[in-house]
């Protein structure tokens, strides 16, 4: 029989040292940590205690096991969440016949993701699903629809990285813009890998993750839109409302005017992978002419696919395309400082 070990660390006033002991003979495993403060921050404990475990709640989302914090006055247990959960009757539910959300667990279209992902849509006269209804955008919450007439557990869109709440510029646009979107609920995992970066804080997916995150997810409801036949019943309206997300966001106006025929498919190949593989095979120094050839030919993938990758890549700022050496010599030339005739 194992026995239990655990361990206590104290800290004597601020700055001072910290006391490490072993013991075996405690009740219960793990560290526990006591920390005497200076009498001049006893003041400011509580505050500090109460945005602790506001900071907590808040953040730990999904943990993979269960956490007990002890921050007297306050005890608490953080464990995985009530994940959104949809109600067997949502259809029922409905204030208007025509309305028909699309539920994707995206897990089933990603390696990467997991959880729900819902989509507002209705069903129009002529039998086809748009992101309208009666000429009005449709939306959740506020004069939009009720988010719990179909899930349960839903506070806001959530993403998580290995379960700890994280923000993503731009997420909520993957569908859509600002003015003309899908309306869309939400509450992903991401599974954490080297590929993730965020900040210290794990406040927010930072660089070239966030297209990552951005890409697969869209790629996953895409997907699923495709493989479930919702994607060929969407009216052209909504579907241009698609394309028009592509170009302004991850594509860039250029490269998705190339491809105005995108549809799941075509979307799916530029994946995460072949994102890192191009971003890591493209040059330091200026780029030749045809880059994108070398880079498929180097990688097995086709020139579209390289070029489309490169345009991609290029339009989040995930890579800076070096400048030319004749534009970095007019640069010079223009900045420097004429002599002025005078010998010191």
């Amino acid at each position: 029989m194992r026995l239990k070990s655990s361990r206590s660390v104290r800290v004597e006033r601020l700055g001072a040292l910290a006391f490490v002991t072993d013991s075996d003979e405690r009740h219960t495993e793990g560290t526990t940590i006591r920390v005497r403060l200076l009498p001049r921050y006893e003041s400011t404990l509580n505050n500090f205690i109460l945005g602790a475990c506001s900071y907590l709640r808040e953040k730990i989302r999904h943990p993979k096991f269960d956490i007990r914090v002890n921050l007297p006055p306050l005890s608490f247990r953080l464990g995985p969440r009530t994940k959104l959960a949809v109600r067997p009757d949502y259809k029922n539910r409905m204030p208007d016949k025509r309305l028909e959300p699309v539920v994707l667990e995206v897990g089933r279209w990603s390696n990467r993701l997991s959880g729900t992902a819902v989509l507002l849509l209705a069903r129009n006269a002529d039998g086809r699903l748009s992101h309208t209804l009666d000429g009005q955008q449709l939306r959740f919450g506020g004069r939009g629809i009720d988010t719990s007439l179909i899930v349960s557990g839903y506070e806001s869109n959530a993403i998580s990285v290995n379960g700890f709440r994280m923000s993503l510029k731009g997420i909520s646009k993957i569908l859509g813009t600002s003015k003309d979107r899908i309306a869309m609920l939400f509450d992903i995992d991401v599974m954490g890998d080297d590929s993730v970066a965020y900040d210290v804080a794990r406040e927010r997916i930072i660089g070239s993750s966030g297209l990552l995150v951005r890409q697969s997810l869209r790629t996953a409801i895409l997907s699923g839109l495709e493989e479930t036949g919702i994607y060929d019943q969407l009216e052209d309206s909504t579907k241009d409302v698609i394309r028009v997300a592509l170009k302004n966001t991850e594509l860039g106006m250029a490269a998705a005017e190339a491809h105005e025929n995108w549809g799941p498919k075509r979307l799916g190949e530029i994946n995460d992978d072949v994102l890192r593989k191009v971003a890591a095979n493209l040059p330091a120094s200026p780029w030749p002419q045809g880059v994108h050839k070398a880079i498929a030919l180097e990688l097995g993938i086709s020139n579209r696919l390289a070029s489309d990758a490169i345009s991609e890549l290029l339009a989040t700022g995930a890579v800076t395309k070096p400048a030319a050496p004749e534009e970095s010599s007019k640069l010079f030339d223009d900045t420097t400082v004429k002599p002025s005739g005078r010998e010191n």
